[in-house]
């Protein structure tokens, strides 16, 4: 009976490591720009004199700071540019996030940014927020075997910044991860753990 109590505990077990999933990928090289360089990205800087691009601290003082580094981009009269080639399956689902902020300290709030993932465009904003914002874009379809995710920026004083932009593959074979066990696998290994007590008791 014993032996009969400790297959179940370990098929209990099983289940329960089953239903703790890892972790997502990021499939992104350097995406919270932690190298403190444009490593796994390709930069296309405004050619104006104040049209750089930059990695390093975040320097806005905003209500909620980036800790680490993070992207830092000066367009000026043309939209700077910054890319990454990202390895997809053709008809999978993915998730995009990053956060995004404007450095602002002139009186011209006129700036832009935007997204694209696979040549559609998915963001696109003008006058964008003085404080650190998130974004997410879920049920993105890939439509071939790389995807282009693709950041445009034009402010006309002073910087947009981003940082912690990930592409996540949802599905049709990596799901999000399940925050707490499921009910019926964290049922199960109790009920494992009280048989196999019982039996030892009565043993």
């Amino acid at each position: 009976m014993i032996k009969h109590t400790a297959a179940a505990l370990l098929l209990a077990l099983g289940s329960f490591a089953h239903a703790v999933q890892a972790a997502p990928i990021n499939l992104l090289t350097n995406g919270d720009f932690e190298a403190g360089t444009l490593t796994g990205w390709i930069g296309t800087p405004d050619p104006s004199p104040n049209g750089g691009q930059f990695v390093g601290p975040d320097f806005s003082f905003s209500p909620v700071p980036h800790a680490g580094n993070v992207f830092n981009d000066a367009a000026y009269n043309t939209v700077g540019l910054l890319t990454q080639s990202v390895n997809t399956v053709a008809g999978a689902l993915y998730t995009i996030e990053f956060d995004l902020q404007r450095f602002q300290t002139g009186a011209d709030l006129d700036n832009f940014a935007s997204m694209s993932f696979g040549g559609v465009t998915l963001f696109q904003q003008t006058n964008v927020s003085a404080d650190w914002t998130h974004y997410s874009f879920t049920g993105v379809v890939a439509s071939g075997a790389t995807s282009l995710l693709e950041f445009g920026n034009r402010n006309y004083w002073d910087f947009n910044q981003l940082d912690n932009v990930s592409v996540i593959k949802t599905s049709p074979d990596n799901p999000p991860p399940s925050p707490v066990p499921e009910p019926s696998s964290a049922a199960l290994l109790l009920a494992s753990l009280g048989v196999l007590g019982l039996m030892r008791r009565r043993a």
